[in-house]
């Protein structure tokens, strides 16, 4: 019994017999052996497979043709035996004929004959119906693709993969898609893409499909042997036919534990020069034709070059993204502006500086974010850096809210996007511009410090001669009646006039404070409280429990503190609190213009008219005042005892809210003593002794003279420093010496004090000696003892000024 297919092939061929009526056809036919034997003559020279599948797709009948490529295969289900699958295949044309009735399916597929060679075929699926219609199986004609016919395929294929590349800009898809598509293109077993490292000398693998991904990022040295480093050092293709017998290189480990037998390696090139290779390997023994070899080499070549552009471009971005990451995140104000003065581009910090977005600003005039006059000067400053191609400017900003500060722009001459441009750094120079203003103002306060010295010197004089007569006068008489009241007004007057010159004396350079060490809270709460006794005013105390003590001259900064408090309460005419607080702070570097370390932080606010903003910069100011009764000494004394002290001063207002001034005094990092020491006042006692008195000024010898005098001591005086010497030695010569030396600091044109004690130092080392002085350029009256003295009587003093002091030191 014969199988259907059988029947109908023979069928078809009687059929075509018995329709040939011609002689010459019939006489050809008569020759012809029996149908059985035509239907074999048919299918072995048809040129094609056949091969009838059942609808379980076993192969029931195949040809001479298909035994010849794949052996014996009847019997055995068709994808197992023609594409080594263990399932239908998802493409089969004859699984659409059982499905869905076609009558008519075709196929292109590539299958390995039985030696394992690539064919590519076409593929004709059709019925066979039984006699009621039925279809029972289908017969596959299959043909092979003509070599023109596959290079044809192969280079459209080429095409589509090419084009696919460089819609792909992502480098790690793109290495992936190079791989895949090759893989395909050829129908290889394994993909591997490897580019040329930076210094050319590996080979990186950059993507792989067969092989384990753990070996992506691995890299072979050119100086190797094997297949791709050879296809680097010839720059042409090179093929393994099967490495169980290759001689020519080294073969990787992997390539055996994957039992590859061929492989097909080719260069990428760009121009000369070799960026990579491509190779592809295959599990069964394979011969490359030129044309396949020359397929894969074009699409090598392309594939390097969309590598590179994706390269170009992916550093591309990465460099704009760094731009604009180190353009949005620097602390300076960068804007580029077109030669026409129009915004082309803000960054995050021009917008945070100005107060508005960056669309905001792109569309602003220049006018309405530069104060004049710099707007109007921005054109011709424009033609200065076309001139120069860099330029520096001051300018100012306005913000958002109205507000302007001044900025210096650095300004070059650059391209960006295609056109040139003008890129501006503006940096905000206010923190410069108030130091320039504190140094100008110090350097005011230093040329007024040489006139006040100056002048208040010469006025302590004076003050000395009148303040010692009237001790003197009210000593010798009555301490009742009219003309001691008069003399007591006489001495009022003069101590007002010597507190006058103490202010003098603060703007002179070298009246450093007489520092102690001082808790704070007593100093502000005895300053700030006597400043606002009598008046609609109260003051709100609120010291850090752990307040260090601070170096400070206790006078000096108790005037500050009233100078403070008396302009608090001025700035409440109806009253109010005046709130004082002081902390502990430690100051770092750059913070202030201070040196870095603990400090005492003493803050006076007050909630009145405020100082408006065109007088805030002027305040510190000699002379500067907006009372009509006022000097103008008041706060330009404070600034100066405050910088005198190693301190700063700095003051916030706002109209009608308020003012506020924070004080930084240098502290010691040391709390107070649990008590406080009580002073006592010592009494106007005689003494004994004899006393050198030397001063240029003969009404400051005389009044001396009489002072000490009164006292009960002996006195002598001298006018300069080489007359006190030369007396010194003649009384120790006639065995009387002086049991204690007054010397004045400063003598215009001769020795003074300090000249004077350090030669009779070296001749008595025993010697005592008291500085005075009514001005002094160096801090020896705060250091005295440093310089050789062991007091000091600042001028102008008193008789019971001198009699203590003269009691401390002699303990007469």
């Amino acid at each position: 019994m014969c199988y259907p297919a059988l029947r109908t092939l023979h069928n078809r061929c009687e059929a075509f017999l018995q329709m040939s009526e011609t002689p010459p056809l019939q006489q050809a036919a008569t020759g012809l052996p029996p149908n059985g034997e035509i239907l074999e003559v048919v299918t072995r020279h048809i040129g094609a497979g056949l091969a009838v599948i059942s609808r379980d797709y076993t192969v029931l009948w195949t040809n001479k043709v298909l035994e010849d490529l794949y052996g014996d295969t009847v019997g055995k289900t068709c994808y197992r035996t023609y594409q080594k699958q263990e399932g239908v295949c998802s493409w089969c044309g004859v699984s659409e004929i059982f499905g869905q009735g076609s009558e008519r399916v075709v196929r292109e597929v590539s299958s390995h004959d039985k030696d394992g060679n690539l064919l590519q075929l076409e593929i004709i699926a059709t019925p066979i119906r039984d006699a009621h219609g039925n279809i029972s199986a289908a017969l596959e004609l299959v043909l092979p693709i003509t070599e023109q016919k596959q290079k044809e395929k192969s280079l459209a294929e080429l095409l589509t993969f090419s084009q696919s590349l460089v819609t792909t800009a992502d480098l790690p898809k793109l290495f992936r898609k190079v791989t895949t598509l090759s893989k395909e293109l050829l129908h290889l077993d394994f993909s591997t893409l490897m580019l040329t490292s930076d210094d050319k000398k590996a080979l990186v693998i950059r993507d792989t499909l067969g092989f384990p991904e753990e070996t992506i990022g691995h890299y072979a040295l050119l100086e190797g042997q094997g297949l791709s480093t050879h296809v680097v050092h010839e720059k042409k293709p090179a093929v393994v036919v099967d490495f169980q017998t290759e001689t020519r290189f080294e073969i990787p480990s992997l390539v055996v534990e994957k039992h590859i037998r061929s492989a097909l390696c080719v260069p990428m090139m760009l121009g000369e020069e070799v960026f990579g290779v491509l190779i592809g390997h295959t599990l069964q023994p394979r011969v490359f034709k030129e044309d396949t070899i020359s397929i894969y080499q074009s699409f090598a070549n392309q594939a390097a070059v969309a590598i590179k552009n994706a390269m170009h471009m992916h550093s591309l971005h990465a460099s704009e993204k760094k731009f604009r990451t180190l353009f949005d995140n620097t602390n300076d104000a960068i804007l580029i502006y077109n030669l026409d003065c129009s915004l082309v581009e803000v960054n995050q910090a021009t917008c945070k500086r100005l107060g508005y977005s960056r669309e905001e600003l792109l569309a602003l005039p220049i006018t309405r974010f530069i104060a004049q006059p710099y707007a109007s000067l921005a054109k011709e400053r424009v033609k200065q850096v076309k001139k120069t191609g860099m330029a520096i400017f001051e300018s100012a900003h306005i913000k958002k809210d109205g507000s302007i500060f001044p900025i210096e722009q650095s300004c070059s001459l650059i391209d960006f996007d295609a056109q040139t441009v003008i890129l501006c750094v503006a940096r905000d120079i206010s923190q410069r511009k108030n130091r320039d203003q504190e140094r100008l103002r110090t350097q005011k306060l230093e040329s007024l410090g040489v006139l006040a010295g100056g002048i208040a010197h010469d006025f302590n004089n004076l003050l000395s001669g009148i303040l010692g007569n009237i001790s003197l006068a009210k000593a010798s008489l009555p301490q009742a009646g009219e003309v001691a009241e008069r003399l007591i007004d006489t001495e009022k007057a003069a101590l007002r006039a010597k507190n006058l010159t103490q202010q003098l004396l603060t703007f002179a350079r070298g009246g450093a404070p007489i520092k102690t060490k001082a808790s704070l809270t007593e100093i502000i709460q005895d300053a700030a409280g006597f400043a606002v006794r009598g008046t609609k005013t109260v003051c709100e105390y609120d010291f850090a429990d752990t307040l260090w003590l601070a170096e400070v001259d206790t006078g000096q900064l108790g005037q500050v503190l009233q100078n403070l408090a008396i302009n608090a309460v001025h700035a409440m005419p109806e009253g109010g609190t005046i709130r004082i607080a002081a902390r502990n702070v430690t100051v770092n570097p750059d913070e202030l213009p201070l040196t870095p370390g603990k400090y005492a932080l003493i803050t006076v606010r007050d909630h009145g008219i405020g100082i408006p903003p065109e007088h805030l910069a002027q305040i510190f100011d000699p002379y500067f005042t907006t009372k009509q009764s006022s000097s103008g000494l008041g706060l330009a004394v404070v600034y100066s005892i405050i910088a005198n002290h190693g301190g700063h001063i700095t003051v916030q207002s706002e109209a009608g809210k308020g003012t506020l001034f924070s004080i930084y005094l240098p502290s010691t990092g040391k709390k107070p003593p649990v008590e406080k020491a009580v002073e006592t006042q010592a009494p106007l006692t005689k003494g004994s002794g004899k006393i050198l008195v030397m001063d240029d000024e003969e009404l400051i010898r005389n009044v001396s003279m009489a002072m000490l005098t009164k006292l009960g001591y002996e006195p002598h005086t001298a006018s300069d420093g080489e007359e006190t010497i030369t007396r010194y030695l003649q009384a120790q010569k006639d065995g009387q010496p002086f049991d204690l030396v007054i010397m004045d600091l400063t003598v215009p044109g001769g020795m003074g004090g300090k000249e004077a004690i350090s030669h009779l130092r070296k001749l008595d080392p025993q010697i005592r000696a008291v500085v005075s002085s009514g001005y002094a350029t160096d801090p020896i009256m705060a250091n005295f003892s440093e310089y050789g003295f062991c007091g000091v009587a600042p001028k102008p003093f008193s008789l019971q000024d001198l009699s203590k002091l003269l009691q401390t030191i002699l303990g007469s």
